[in-house]
């Protein structure tokens, strides 16, 4: 009767388990290596959402950045917006008003857009809280509530600025707005009224391009906003009512319009004054556009042909500065300002990538006051737009990652425009 195993027993069973052991740890490091990649579907799709919930409750953009470091890891931030400085006037007076008093606004009090001799609030940005560091800027996004006056159609070219960053200059407000770095105003303008007779045709005034006084006229309130370019030099600006600057997909309360409205007299919801507008300007940094917003919804958005070269200078947030109109004239009204903002994008609760999970390129998410989510959104996706009067769609947009996945080394998300999140490896 045998008593114990052989050698040659001993060494199979050995085998078989060295076999099953190696196979466990294979699965186990495969695991932890795809475990990447659902490890970052998650984060980046946690960061998504989450700055898609404070776009759409606060009627104002998120700008999520998804970048490396100088050390190569890769980083995912920009959940909501980091508020530089916010005033809604109603403190003291005397604290940013001695000289103009706060009058109602449209939540408490406000601020009256300043005449000669009452100096505008300004406040000056510190080392920490610039929009402009190392000559770079994440992105930023200016806001306030603004009551204009109602605008004529006589007066001159009135401009009435809102928010205006740049120096505190010697030669005071208007040599500041002139050496600016970003800013948001508004500029009345006057376009002709689309007339039709009783028929549904055109009137032949309608036909006529330029203004006249004898032609119905129509006054509004034209949104501005731009950031300074120090090369080449100048000022580039965004329109709310310059065909150019209009976004393709931009909701109408008429789907089509009639044939004989020139386009450049084409204007979506005319602002006219004397009601309670919130207006504001996105600059989205590396991104290149600026977009316009008025009361959630977007009006006006450019393409840059290159990033601006920013001035890493001194800053001050200048509020109302000075209506006017050409001679050194004032406007008979003046506009009133509330609830002032300035946010920068793209920078709150930074989260590392799992491992050694990097992102291929900088990539720039921006979340929409409507729900959308833009990727990398540029000139070229908005050609692709189907015909006017129907809205664009961008199509799901794949963001390459590097890292250890298994048997790859890349791995892609997709991103659609409802702000979904799916990951596989890379073939």
């Amino acid at each position: 009767m045998r008593g114990g195993f052989t050698i040659i027993e001993m060494l199979v069973v050995i085998g078989i388990l060295a076999l099953l052991m190696g196979m466990t740890i294979g699965g186990i490091a495969a695991m932890r290596k795809t475990d990447k990649l659902l490890a970052t579907e998650h984060l980046v799709g946690d960061v998504i959402r989450q700055a898609r919930h404070t776009a759409r409750t606060s009627g104002a953009p998120v700008l999520v950045s998804i970048r490396a470091d100088s050390d190569g890891h890769g980083w995912v931030s920009g959940i909501s917006r980091v508020p530089i400085w916010t005033e809604g006037f109603d403190g003291a007076p005397g604290s940013l008003w001695t000289c103009n008093p706060p009058i109602t606004g449209v939540a408490g009090k406000g601020y009256k857009v300043s005449m000669p001799g009452s100096p505008p609030p300004k406040h000056a940005l510190t080392r920490g809280t610039k929009l402009v560091r190392g000559g770079a800027a994440d992105g930023f996004y200016l806001t306030c509530q603004v009551r204009p006056p109602l605008a004529s159609i006589s007066g001159g070219a009135v401009v009435i600025p809102l928010l205006v960053v740049g120096p505190d200059a010697s030669g005071g407000p208007e040599a500041s707005e002139a050496t600016s770095l970003c800013g948001l105003m508004l500029r009345r303008v006057v376009r002709q009224e689309q007339e039709l007779n009783g028929t549904f045709a055109p009137t032949t005034q309608q036909n006529t391009i330029a203004p006249f006084p004898t032609m119905p006229q129509l006054a509004t309130w034209e949104i501005l906003g731009w950031v300074s370019d120090t090369f080449p030099s100048g000022r580039l600006e965004v329109s709310s009512i310059d065909p150019a600057d209009r976004p393709v997909d931009l909701l109408r309360d008429e789907p089509v319009l009639h044939a004989s409205v020139p386009t450049e007299y084409d204007i979506a919801w005319p602002m006219a004054g004397g009601r309670w507008e919130e207006v504001g300007l996105l600059f989205d940094g590396e991104g290149r556009r600026l977009v316009l917003y008025r009361n959630g919804v977007r009006v006006g958005e450019r393409q840059l042909a290159a990033v601006p070269a920013l001035t890493d200078a001194d800053e001050t947030v200048w509020v109302g500065l000075l209506d006017r109109v050409p001679g050194g004239a004032f406007y008979a009204d003046s506009a009133i300002i509330d609830e002032v903002g300035v946010h920068r994008l793209a920078a709150a609760d930074p989260r590392r990538l799992p491992g050694d999970v990097k992102p291929a390129q900088t990539y720039r998410i921006v979340a929409q006051p409507d729900g959308r989510v833009e990727v990398d959104y540029t000139a070229a996706a908005a050609a692709a737009a189907p015909a006017a009067g129907t809205a664009f769609v961008a199509p799901p947009t794949v963001l390459v990652f590097s890292g250890s996945f298994n048997q790859a080394a890349t791995a892609e998300l997709t991103v659609t425009i409802d702000g979904r999140v799916s990951g596989r490896i890379a073939p």
